[in-house]
């Protein structure tokens, strides 16, 4: 697992690689927390290996608790989930791979 934090065009990105699992969806969440609420985030899972569902489940509601998070990289099937949760805010112009 790994979690990069960089700066790009005025936001935050948080670059996941390798395995997202719950120790990652943990290690995410806590990132997120740390990051100033009024500040634009976004989550990129193109480089994951690895994706759990469950994982992408359980970080959705500190990623939807913020306004200025969205999420890019997702599976065609990642996106389908987030859309049926209503999770939709969280989709950034670029969600699917």
């Amino acid at each position: 697992m790994s979690i990069a934090v960089a700066s790009e065009g005025g936001s935050r990105v948080v670059y996941l690689s390798e395995t997202f699992d719950s120790d990652t969806a943990r290690d995410l969440r806590g990132l997120l927390k740390s990051l100033p609420p009024a500040h634009p985030v976004v989550v990129d899972f193109t480089f994951l290996r690895d994706r759990r569902l469950t994982a992408l489940v359980s970080v959705t509601a500190e990623c939807a608790g913020r306004d200025l998070v969205k999420l890019r990289g997702l599976s065609e099937f990642g996106v389908r989930i987030l859309e049926y949760l209503g999770k939709t805010k969280l989709l950034g112009d670029h969600a699917r791979q």
